[in-house]
């Protein structure tokens, strides 16, 4: 048995089980390899001293567990620059796996260097090699720009059982080699590698820490350990970003996130959602160009939620629409998972925090439009509720003001005590014949009583017939949920409304029936009033057909 056998106990492994590639992941064809980026940082975000510095940082239950990860990913992944520097083994020696009391090579991945210029000064005698040989681990593949690398090299290489692969790699001169992520990976999943974990050095990472390449990666796991390195270290970080007035913001948040102790260090393992492996999308780079650049030009990119609902609305519709009226509910679940503050579609922000109440609701003093795309739904343009712009809003709304003054609404105080009075009548009926009755039917007659008949002075009195009101309620329920249906496709009831009533009325929706049945009362009964009103003779009183 090897004597630097490792072991990394079970119940430290499910807290990474959701961040690794599943167990059995079948063979890929039009896909990329499953990639997780992983390293070790110090408290003050560098992976090490200076360049090509061997650099301590994790503990032991950290090295392990390092270990664990190689076994259940086909390739590691670090650069030539690391592996210059430190001679590195890339092997896994977690007890178990082929070499330390497995078969074979099982559990041993397959270490990748990326090298574009094929520098790398390996010998026969490297470590890697005296593993390969020993049956303790697998000889790299070398990832080149390089059409014709050393032959001495290759001879090595190919001997132990690795390759050169050659990538498309320009040499832009001072800057180095441009290197395409998604040509690499594609040139592993070629050679049937479905999983790959990224492991450095700092170059690597930050190459791959770019923008365009967020879509690729589906895990991170870091480890923080308790220690400052100081100043001048080498650092991984993404690219600073800028909103359209020039001020720095942050580059990204992940999500998924959890924190685990480990020894002295704290394990950050993320599950990114925006992966080629959770949507099942074909590797064209030109599918994600869109996405990638609306991402990337967008103010609210840091904030959180599904990337599904930032870039389209239908994440939205197919809740509302689908589901019907269901993504109120979606959203609780998603501030659960994301945070108080999350992005709900392309436009909207939804907040869960009372810290923000003030800012949400803000005063009457305070400027602020309406959200036109939501308020158009309303289909009344006319009306206060679907009015976006805050002057023409606060002069409709000032021209109600004085009928829901108090002393108006105390005017209520004797319809209100007779619709109570006929809600127990109601509700004592039912109870006296023992026959149900449905409460939400009985509280919308209520409902429905008093205000068409304090905003319209038409009495309706639902309350005596609780089967028409439990029909209505149905019927508005249905108007409702179709408000979500005109947001999204605000052309149908452009359609209907161009049409001559008699072809528009029987294909509507039961509840527009009621309503613009309501709305032909109220408006017969207004212009008998009015008609009543020229008629009548200075100083007499009108009445109209309610007598009020």
């Amino acid at each position: 048995m090897a004597r630097d056998m490792l072991q990394f106990p079970s119940e430290h492994r499910a807290f990474l089980e959701p961040h690794l590639p599943p167990r059995d992941l079948p063979p890929i064809s039009n896909s990329l390899p499953f990639t997780t980026v992983t390293f070790a940082t110090s408290l003050d975000s560098q992976l090490a001293l200076s360049p090509g510095a061997p650099t301590q940082l994790s503990g032991p239950q950290s090295k392990a567990m390092t270990h664990y990860l190689r076994s259940r990913y086909d390739a590691i992944l670090i650069g030539v620059g690391t592996a210059a520097a430190d001679n590195p083994s890339l092997n896994c020696r977690i007890e178990g796996v082929g070499g330390y009391g497995g078969e074979g090579l099982d559990g041993q991945p397959r270490p990748i260097v990326i090298d574009p210029s094929a520098r790398w000064d390996f010998i026969a005698n490297h470590k890697i090699f005296r593993l390969a040989r020993d049956g303790r681990g697998r000889a790299p593949y070398i990832i080149t720009g390089e059409a014709s690398p050393p032959v001495d090299k290759k001879a090595i290489l190919e001997e132990a059982g690795g390759e050169y692969i050659t990538v498309d790699m320009p040499n832009t001169g001072a800057n180095g080699h441009k290197m395409d992520w998604r040509d690499i990976l594609n040139a592993l999943s070629a050679k049937g590698l479905r999983s790959v974990m990224i492991e450095g050095g700092g170059s690597v990472i930050n190459s791959l820490l770019q923008p365009e390449y967020f879509s690729i990666i589906n895990s991170v796991i870091v480890t923080i350990a308790p220690t400052w390195l100081g100043t001048g270290g080498v650092v991984v970080s993404p690219p600073r970003r800028f909103n359209g007035e020039g001020n720095p913001m942050a580059a990204v948040r992940l999500d998924h996130v959890q924190w685990n102790p480990l020894g002295e260090d704290v394990v950050l393992s993320i599950t990114c959602t925006t992966s080629l492996l959770a949507f099942d999308i074909p590797t064209n780079p030109l599918i994600f160009t869109p996405v990638d650049f609306c991402f990337q030009n967008d103010g609210a990119t840091h904030i959180p939620g599904p990337k599904l609902a930032a870039l389209t609305w239908w994440y939205e519709f197919y809740f509302d629409g689908i589901k019907g009226g269901k993504y109120v509910f979606k959203i609780q679940e998603l501030h659960t998972q994301y945070g108080p503050i999350i992005r709900v579609t392309p436009d909207e922000i939804h907040v869960n925090d009372v810290g923000f109440l003030d800012d949400v609701y803000a005063p009457s003093t305070v400027r602020r439009d309406k959200y036109s795309y939501q308020s158009k739904s309303l289909r009344v343009p006319g009306g206060v509720g679907a009015t976006a712009g805050f002057d023409l809003h606060k002069k409709r709304r000032d021209a109600l003001t004085p009928f829901l003054s108090k002393r108006n609404v105390t005017f209520l105080e004797p319809l209100i005590t007779k619709k109570v009075n006929q809600l127990c009548d109601v509700i004592q009926k039912h109870a006296d014949t023992s026959t149900p009755v449905n409460l939400s039917d009985v509280f919308f007659a209520f409902s429905n009583d008093v205000v068409v008949n304090f905003l319209f002075a038409h009495e309706v009195n639902l309350l005596a017939d609780i089967e028409l009101a439990a029909k209505q309620r149905r019927n508005s329920n249905e108007l409702l949920l179709g408000i979500n249906m005109n947001k999204h496709f605000p052309w149908i009831p452009d359609f209907l409304e161009a049409l001559p009533l008699f072809i528009s009325k029987p294909i509507m929706p039961p509840g527009l029936i009621d309503m613009l049945d309501l709305f032909d009362r109220v408006r017969a009964e207004l212009l008998e009033i009015i008609k009543n009103k020229a008629s009548s003779t200075p100083g007499e009183k009108s009445n109209g057909p309610t007598g009020k």
